[in-house]
């Protein structure tokens, strides 16, 4: 414990926001781990904390792996995939709404527009909660033309959750919870 105010303050928040996403669980028992009764609380910040994070030698999939590039062939070309995306962040920042309307809004127009012109052009989407509130605002003929560009494959949701989850650090929990709703 730090001891300030600030760390009081917070600490009062923490508990203040996990009362309200506690869930009960129910762990089914092996031999070899610990029950936990349905009703009871975990706290996944204590549980975590718990955690080793001693990141041992993961082969080829320990972040930083020895990369070796083969030499290039011309009978057999490098081919590369550019994929357009965008990454809205909901609430990073600035508030949702300030950031719908000052950014994602017109990327969004802008993603509508290029489509429309180039049945060639692709582009993928993750936040659904930005993507149903630009639907929301447009006429019925923006939304007619865009569920074609989606029908035809220019447009693709990936994940399809509420909002992109940063998959580094994430909760499983948080990571559910948003998909649903973006679902």
């Amino acid at each position: 414990k730090f001891g300030s105010k600030s760390d009081e303050y917070h600490n009062r928040a923490d508990q203040a926001a996990l009362a309200k996403v506690r869930h009960p669980i129910k762990i089914t028992s092996t031999p070899s781990t610990t029950s936990v009764a349905a009703n009871e609380f975990i706290d996944m910040r204590d549980l975590t904390a718990t955690l080793p994070f001693d990141n041992p030698d993961g082969g080829a999939w320990k972040q930083g792996w020895d990369v070796k590039p083969k030499p290039l062939d011309p009978n057999n070309p490098l081919k590369v995939f550019i994929v357009p995306h965008s990454h809205c962040d909901p609430g990073w920042i600035k508030t949702f709404d300030v950031y719908f309307r000052s950014q994602t809004k017109g990327i969004l127009d802008t993603i509508y527009n290029a489509l429309k012109k180039d049945k060639r052009r692709k582009f993928i989407w993750a936040e659904i909660s930005y993507f149903e509130w630009w639907w929301r605002e447009q006429p019925k003929h923006v939304q007619e033309t865009m569920t074609q560009i989606i029908n035809d494959g220019q447009l693709e949701f990936v994940t399809g959750g509420w909002g992109q989850p940063d998959e580094a650090n994430t909760q499983r929990y948080a990571i559910e919870i948003q998909l649903q709703e973006g679902h």
